[in-house]
């Protein structure tokens, strides 16, 4: 893999640079071994592509299994729309491919979506490794729902520490999803929480100890929508997942 990146795509990168300012990623094999990574990105970044259509295959890591994960004409357009994004990073930006985790995990949310009056509520478990990309799964989940799905959704994403809020918020702002300053969307007081989810904004971020309430205060019905997605980000030392819920329908209270 070294030598295909190093002697190869280097030097094809150098004297046709042409040729990789519209390619959607770059695949490099010895005929057996595969890996898939963005077009610019450096070699360990590119990744291996184990499965085909779900979670539950064996791992595979093959040039097959690599080309029928990612090439098939469906699997192909879905990668090119939704699970490609470009961060603004401190020279400039960085094309960032989804690993095979977040296409699959996202896909599988995203069927759910369709199913919500028949989940009515319960939630959907999306676990990560740490540093795996969790903000980006966020990511890649709420632009497909935006563009796939017909609703004018908010997406409310909670979390419990003050550094992971910064980074989701961070990651949606430097992929261009914020319209509005980060700020204004991230939740700074209990008041200003209230005041978001009676809005109608497209993202809304918190931290769930602002959804406390004062001893013996009942806390406010803030909206009747049906088509809040709430995803919550729990992170551990060695696991993290996000959780999604979906109100059961219109009455349900937030």
């Amino acid at each position: 893999m070294a030598d295909a990146y190093n002697d190869n795509l280097s030097d094809y990168r150098a004297t046709i640079p042409h040729v990789f300012v519209p390619d959607a990623f770059v695949i490099l094999s010895n005929g057996l071994e595969a890996v898939v990574g963005a077009s610019h990105a450096p070699l360990e970044y590119f990744n291996e592509w184990k499965r085909i259509d779900a979670e539950e295959e064996p791992g595979v890591v093959s040039l097959d299994t690599l080309i029928k994960g990612t090439c098939r004409p469906v699997r192909f357009l879905d990668i090119v729309e939704n699970f490609i994004a470009f961060e603004e990073g401190k020279h400039g930006l960085i094309k960032k491919l989804a690993k095979t985790h977040q296409l699959l995990g996202v896909n599988r949310a995203i069927a759910a979506v369709d199913k919500i009056e028949e989940n009515r509520g319960r939630l959907g478990v999306f676990w990560h490794t740490q540093g795996s990309g969790k903000s980006l799964s966020m990511l890649f989940f709420a632009r497909k729902v935006l563009r796939k799905k017909t609703g004018d959704w908010t997406f409310l994403i909670v979390t419990d520490r003050t550094e992971l809020d910064d980074q989701i918020a961070g990651t949606f702002a430097a992929c261009g999803e914020l319209t509005k300053v980060r700020e204004t969307v991230q939740a700074q007081s209990r008041d200003h929480l209230k005041e978001l989810l009676r809005g109608n904004e497209r993202y809304i971020f918190t931290l769930i100890q602002k959804f406390g309430t004062a001893r013996g205060e009942v806390y406010p019905v803030l909206s009747t929508r049906s088509d809040i997605i709430v995803i919550f980000s729990n992170c551990t030392s060695r696991t993290s997942s996000w959780e999604t819920r979906s109100p059961a329908s219109s009455t349900t209270p937030i």
